[in-house]
């Protein structure tokens, strides 16, 4: 499956600030990180590779371990992973 994060129809093009370590990781407080992660989701909702992304992330081996990716947090991605790989939207 070809990367997403090459698509130029990406949601998360232009905030890569907001999607890396630099805004999630642990240098920031709880309530930051957890606004981060709610406008990470909200930004992967709307995104129309949504589906592609979060089929491609699930197989990868998570070096996002930190980070919002296809929808999903870490915790959210290896539920999925222990339940069998889905192909429709998973939320």
């Amino acid at each position: 499956m070809r990367d997403p994060r090459h698509s130029d129809e990406r949601g998360c093009r232009g905030h890569f600030d907001l999607f890396t370590r630099r805004s999630t990781g642990a240098n920031h407080s709880p309530v930051d990180r957890s606004v981060a992660v709610d406008l990470c989701l909200a930004i992967c909702r709307a995104c129309p590779v949504l589906d592609d992304c979060a089929r491609w992330v699930i197989e990868q081996d998570d070096e996002f371990a930190d980070l919002v990716v296809g929808g999903m947090t870490y915790s959210e991605r290896l539920e999925v992973r222990s339940t069998g790989y889905r192909t429709e939207r998973l939320w």
